[in-house]
């Protein structure tokens, strides 16, 4: 027994050595940072690490960098990853504890950006309460937030415009529920999740023409298939309280 705890913190020795040394670089492995565009000279940066304080120091050199040195925090915050690995430890299979952390926020560029700093264009949206926009996400953040599969996140993303919801009960199965009122057809699907309640997926077309696609929390969902009216929750949603997430699809010709 001795030998399987003194194997066990040889591994997280290891392991903290390993995080500790982890360069400043561009997203690779869970490790590194995105930059994210939008609007007005602004960009979001997330900053991947196993270490909280290197998350934070790099998140701020790569503000530095994007902005050459002239950024404006507009504000930034963490999100800690919590999650297990199995590992062979004195010739039995054990569930490791680990965590991995991300630092994120939003800056302003007081002039050019650089350019020859590497960006990922934005796709997935969220409305951030703090600042009132529409703020950009990248596709490793919500997976790990929400533990949802980076590939339907992709799949997602290249989803037609029409038809949308045959293709993707084709992809994956038949939505949970759906709902059709006026030409307006509501799909709503079980989106991964940790624990017992998943998240949604909702997608609404108009006479089979894609409108929106968002991805909502586990008590949103809970809240839709009781057929719940509960304005108070949809007030939460629309105005941040309740982080969603969607894509930003353009509109369809000769629909009203």
């Amino acid at each position: 027994m001795h030998f399987i705890y003194r194997s066990i913190l040889i591994l997280f020795i290891v392991l903290i050595t390993v995080s500790c040394s982890a360069p400043y670089r561009y997203y690779h492995n869970g490790q590194g940072y995105l930059i994210l565009p939008f609007e007005q000279n602004q960009f979001r940066i997330e900053y991947y690490s196993d270490d909280p304080k290197v998350a934070e120091t790099n998140w701020h050199l790569a503000a530095n960098e994007i902005c050459n040195n002239a950024s404006s925090v507009n504000y930034q915050d963490n999100y800690t990853i919590n999650s297990t690995f199995r590992s062979p430890v004195a010739g039995q299979m054990i569930d490791l504890p680990t965590q991995r952390f991300i630092h994120y926020g939003t800056v302003r560029c007081g002039g050019p950006n650089a350019e020859k700093v590497e960006l990922i264009p934005a796709k997935w949206y969220t409305f951030n309460a703090k600042t009132g926009v529409d703020e950009p996400v990248s596709v490793p953040y919500i997976a790990d937030t929400l533990k949802i599969s980076p590939v339907k996140l992709f799949q997602l993303i290249k989803l037609q415009r029409e038809n949308a919801s045959a293709q993707l009960t084709k992809l994956w199965f038949k939505p949970m529920s759906q709902f059709v009122q006026d030409g307006t057809h509501i799909s709503i699907w079980p989106l991964d999740g940790n624990g017992w309640a998943p998240n949604s997926l909702v997608l609404t077309e108009r006479f089979n023409c894609l409108m929106s696609i968002e991805i909502l929390p586990p008590d949103v969902l809970i809240n839709i298939l009781s057929k719940t009216k509960n304005m108070a929750l949809q007030q939460l949603v629309s105005s941040g309280a309740i982080t969603r997430y969607f894509l930003k699809i353009d509109g369809c010709d000769n629909i009203n």
